[in-house]
């Protein structure tokens, strides 16, 4: 079984390696500029009835830009099954699981199921002990359930080029989020902005590898556009 999966390893890098899907650099600098100015004037305005750290609150700002990354994260990854099926006849399951965990997430940084279900179920029945609160080891937990998921896929994932590391910068932005909420008791001003800065480059690094492999399925499905058309 570990024979299969080095071959398939080999094979993704060799498929990767033959890839024409464009650079991604032309779409990372900006998203990633963007992202931080975001957070900056996030920092400084805010409504005047408002305390300074509003919009890194939940239902700030920075949810908000946070939970569009997650959407527009689903809708590449839909996009991306889309283009295949419309060739092959068939769904990719790479891209329906990671377009339901964007779904997911993205309703759960809007409708907040972690916090509600961390206040209301698990802080009644088991008490806190390292965690300040039970909802930040439910945001722990999803990370738990990610990894062996993105194992199982990296055989499919390595086929495009720039996803994966995409995706593992997302990751390690979401651990310093993660981090910071777990050991910062009790949060300031100052953790607050650094822990949702870190969150919404996760989620916007998510963005991008969802879009990388739109762009991996657009060129292999549909072809390069040809620039000398007019």
């Amino acid at each position: 079984m570990l024979d299969k999966f080095k071959n398939q390893i080999a094979d993704a890098l060799s498929a990767r390696r033959d890839s024409d899907t464009p650079r991604m650099t032309v779409a990372v600098l900006p998203v990633a500029v963007f992202t931080f100015l975001f957070c900056i004037f996030s920092v400084y305005v805010v409504p005047g009835d408002k305390p300074p750290e509003f919009n890194f609150q939940e239902g700030g700002a920075v949810t908000a830009l946070s939970a569009i990354y997650l959407t527009l994260s689903c809708a590449f990854a839909y996009a991306a099954n889309l283009i295949h099926f419309r060739k092959t006849g068939s769904h990719q399951i790479l891209w329906l699981i990671l377009a339901a965990g964007f779904a997911f997430l993205a309703f759960d940084e809007l409708m907040q199921f972690h916090e509600r279900f961390g206040r209301i179920v698990i802080d009644r029945i088991i008490p806190r002990t390292f965690f300040r609160n039970w909802n930040d080891a439910i945001v722990i937990l999803y990370g738990f359930i990610a990894l062996p998921i993105m194992v199982l896929l990296l055989p499919k994932i390595l086929k495009y080029r720039m996803v994966i590391e995409l995706f593992a910068v997302s990751f390690a932005f979401y651990v310093i989020h993660t981090a910071i909420d777990s050991i910062v008791d009790p949060p300031t001003l100052t953790s607050n902005i650094l822990e949702e800065s870190a969150k919404l480059f996760s989620t916007a690094f998510m963005f991008l590898g969802a879009y990388a492999g739109l762009l991996g399925n657009t060129w292999l499905y549909i072809g390069e556009p040809d620039s000398r058309k007019d």
